[in-house]
């Protein structure tokens, strides 16, 4: 078929609608008065030549619509002209041609052209259909996909999620075990360092519930107060950074530890902290 008319191009693709763009095609033609009728005449017999070259080539579209064209020319379009009387002759013979070779060549060409047609239609269709297909089941790929990733982000959640804490577990506490009593003798030895540091070490005191911090990196000694295991010491302290930096000695003034001032002590009560700061 030829690509000079392709219909399908033009969003065409029902067999009979592309046949009657063809013969639209064909019956485009126009006399002009003013021009001599023999010049149709010369130019029929160009137009009947190469549509036999088209004809022979294979190219049916462009032979048909010749043929046509030639056939609208010869046999309507041709009797308007002012001087057709003249040519009597030559019309008789023109028409007895179109009668007997043109006319049946186009109908042969017209049914050639609309089973092709019909053959690209249902082609068309079927591409078409099988495109319809392969987009249903990507879709349907992607709805799985979609599926995967949901079940994967659940599953991922559901293994973060804490827990519940069973209603019947219970806290067993070995009543047994006691801690051992301090050693008595050792609660009149207090040791005072020099020098305190800002280390974050601490010490915890063996025999007692008594957890102080342990003495700077530059001093090897550390201060331990020994209580009852039955005290329980509280302190409450005043952050203050030091400016210096490296291995050095603290100040006495003010000193690393000192009495607190924002107590009161009641010896009518087990433990009493009363807060003065209020």
């Amino acid at each position: 078929m030829s690509k000079a008319v392709n219909n399908m191009s033009m969003g065409v693709v029902e067999p009979q609608e592309r046949m009657k763009h063809l013969s639209h095609c064909g019956n485009f033609i126009d006399v002009d008065k003013n021009q001599p009728v023999t010049r149709y005449y010369r130019s029929g017999t160009e137009m009947l030549r190469m549509a036999n070259v088209y004809l022979r080539e294979g190219n049916h579209e462009n032979a048909f619509i010749l043929y046509l064209r030639y056939m609208t020319l010869f046999i309507e379009k041709i009797r308007q002209h002012p001087d057709y009387g003249n040519v009597k002759a030559e019309v008789r013979d023109i028409n007895k041609r179109i009668k007997d070779e043109i006319m049946p060549t186009t109908e042969k060409l017209r049914a050639k052209l609309l089973a092709h047609y019909q053959r690209e239609y249902e082609q068309f269709l079927a591409n078409k259909e099988a495109e319809r297909v392969k987009e249903l089941e990507r879709e349907r790929e992607r709805e799985r996909q979609r599926q995967r990733e949901l079940a994967s982000r659940q599953a991922v959640g559901s293994s973060v999620i804490p827990s519940l804490i069973p209603a019947n577990l219970h806290v067993l506490i070995d009543d047994g075990t006691q801690p051992s009593a301090p050693d008595l003798d050792l609660l009149d030895q207090v040791v005072y360092p020099n020098d305190f540091p800002t280390g974050a070490n601490r010490t915890n005191l063996p025999g007692s519930g008594l957890l102080l911090p342990t003495g700077d990196a530059s001093s090897d000694k550390t201060c331990q107060h020994w209580f009852l295991y039955t005290h329980a010491p509280l302190w409450t302290g005043l952050y203050r950074p030091v400016p210096a930096s490296g291995f050095h000695p603290h100040p006495n003034d003010p000193p690393l530890f000192m009495e607190a001032q924002h107590i009161q002590k009641d010896a009518h009560t087990k433990i009493k902290v009363i807060d003065l700061r209020r």
